[in-house]
């Protein structure tokens, strides 16, 4: 359970305006759940709506921020280098218009792997619905591994 603010911007290398995830509500040690406001800096808003595929990357990023938090709940993480969507699977967008202003929640539950790299289901929901479902493998990993 998070009890504290959680600084994302130290676990995960994204920067405004790529970084979407607005805050983390909660984690332990299996599922974390996250919150994102759509605003106007999002480099993905066509006019006012946001694409349902949009949603995958943010299941990527709670995702990360869960890696990056490890068991410390935040005390004394380091950021990764760089990050990437390994594969996804079983990925399902429902119609939906998501729209600058609206806030979702985003939740990511581990279902394996360490702290570079996990598989996770990950739904993102918009007035308590589920608007995208995926299984996610995402990696973490330090400049010039690859």
């Amino acid at each position: 359970m998070v009890h504290k603010p959680v600084n994302i911007e130290a676990i995960l290398p994204h920067r405004l305006p790529m970084l979407m995830i607005s805050s983390v509500l909660s984690r332990d040690e299996s599922a974390i759940h996250c919150q994102t406001i759509i605003d106007e800096h999002n480099p993905f808003l066509d006019g006012d709506i946001l694409p349902g595929f949009v949603c995958l990357e943010l299941v990527a990023q709670a995702s990360g921020i869960f890696l990056g938090m490890g068991d410390s709940e935040n005390e004394g993480v380091k950021a990764a280098d760089s990050g990437a969507i390994v594969s996804v699977k079983n990925m399902i967008v429902k119609p939906k218009e998501i729209i600058e202003g609206m806030v979702m929640d985003v939740q990511s539950y581990f279902l394996g792997g360490n702290q570079s790299a996990a598989m996770f289901s990950g739904t993102v929901l918009l007035d308590g619905c589920a608007v995208f479902e995926t299984k996610v493998t995402v990696a973490l990993f330090d400049e010039g591994v690859l």
